[in-house]
């Protein structure tokens, strides 16, 4: 243990402005992720920049409790959001992520919202057609 904190410790004197501080070792400084860029995002209803901070979802594969909720909540919000006031090609954007792979009501609000020619409606489309034969 001590030898990775010797080796995370030299990577991160490398400017990053984090440090590793001991007796219990804890990361100190000031930490960014997408995901607090994402919750930022939403907090100033800019979708667009959410979407761009929230490319997947947060550590997929953990099933650690508190990891679980964090992710359910933020995309349970995200998701709200997005139904009540995201445009068409927002909404295709975020049913373009894994963890919207099913999201049928996304697909008919795109295809509610979206003009006749609009390549995001064509793809709502298809999907929903996809997901109603998976459901046969």
């Amino acid at each position: 243990m001590r030898a990775e904190v010797v080796r995370l410790r030299k990577l991160l004197a490398e400017g990053s402005g984090l440090t590793i501080a001991s007796r219990p070792y804890r990361l100190q400084g000031n930490v960014s992720s997408d995901l607090l860029q994402a919750r930022a995002a939403l907090e100033r209803g800019d979708l667009d920049a959410a979407l761009d901070h929230c490319t997947g979802e947060l550590l997929p594969s953990s099933e650690a409790p508190e990891i679980c909720r964090i992710r359910r909540r933020f995309d349970d919000h995200f998701r709200e959001l997005l139904l009540e006031v995201g445009t068409s090609v927002q909404l295709w954007r975020y049913a373009q992520r894994p963890a919207a792979e099913h999201e049928l009501e996304v697909l008919m609000t795109i295809l509610e919202l979206a003009p006749a020619d609009a390549p995001e409606r064509s793809w709502a489309a298809a999907r929903a057609r996809d997901l109603r034969g998976e459901d046969c």
